[in-house]
């Protein structure tokens, strides 16, 4: 799932496996939810506690955590621009402490990684993820979703079984709720994960896609807002407040990692915005 901050991996491979997921929603038909995630300064919230005991997990001394840990709690902090340094300073004190591994520090993206891992080895098996399942059902491919470094998605396929005495839109519906609940379940998870190892999310700043259909005629067209409702409402951090994500149209063109995508599989937008910047 994680794709920053390792050895081989390249930020367009989660792209393009997000870009895949939709490609393989729309040629199957499936009923996804898939949502973005934009996460606050994660770098300066790692639980530098939490760090140090992934450090004593993966075998380093710990002398070397305890010097490590010495550095950056008596670490003074200034500001250097071209106009000279700052007179005044600030540091780690136990009434206020710092996280993070500083503005600039080489150890916090593995320190990210760290704080990732545990995220993961903590996440619940038992929840719905994506799940794609081969024509002739002998492959399977699940995963909750795609990350570099804290930008990251997670989705879900509509775990609904077809109830063959209700019509088809019926079944599309049920297929939407399904989703809905369990894309709700799955977002607001991972963020009392990311909560608690010191990251947090800003929800209004997120944004969730839904995959449905309509048919008509035997042919099928992606739903729009309109035609499937839905809300996916989280909270965040230690208030109690739900909040609602900003749902896209799977036609609407949003960027991710630099790169223009929509649920539709159209890139139209995506040329004229990357016309735009040529011109400029």
């Amino acid at each position: 799932m994680q794709f920053g901050s390792r050895p081989g991996k390249m930020s367009i491979s989660p792209v393009l496996q997000k870009q895949l997921t939709y490609d393989i929603a729309r040629l199957a038909k499936l009923v996804i939810g898939c949502e973005e995630n934009d996460a606050v300064s994660c770098y300066d919230r790692i639980s530098n506690i939490l760090g140090y005991a992934q450090l004593r997990r993966l075998g380093m001394p710990a002398k070397a955590i305890e010097s490590l840990a010495e550095t950056w709690a008596n670490m003074v902090h200034v500001i250097r621009t071209a106009y000279g340094r700052t007179t005044s300073s600030y540091r780690s004190t136990k009434a206020i402490p710092l996280y993070g591994a500083g503005q600039g520090s080489t150890n916090g993206p593995f320190f990210w990684l760290l704080m990732f891992l545990v995220m993961i080895d903590a996440m619940d098996p038992m929840l719905r993820t994506l799940l794609f399942i081969s024509a002739c059902s002998a492959l399977k491919a699940s995963r909750p979703g795609d990350a570099f470094v804290d930008d990251s998605h997670v989705g879900v396929t509509s775990s609904y079984e077809d109830d063959m005495d209700l019509s088809l839109e019926d079944n599309i519906r049920l297929h939407e709720l399904r989703v809905e609940e369990e894309l709700t379940k799955l977002a607001q998870h991972y963020e009392r994960l990311l909560w608690s190892t010191g990251g947090a999310l800003n929800i209004l700043k997120c944004s969730w896609v839904l995959i449905s259909w309509v048919w008509k005629n035997g042919r099928a067209k992606l739903a729009t807002k309109t035609q499937a409702p839905a809300t996916l409402r989280l909270t965040s951090g230690d208030s109690p407040t739900m909040q609602t994500v900003p749902r896209l149209d799977p036609t609407e063109t949003y960027r991710t990692l630099g790169v223009f995508i929509n649920g539709s599989g159209s890139t139209t937008q995506a040329k004229e915005i990357l016309r735009g910047h040529a011109a400029t």
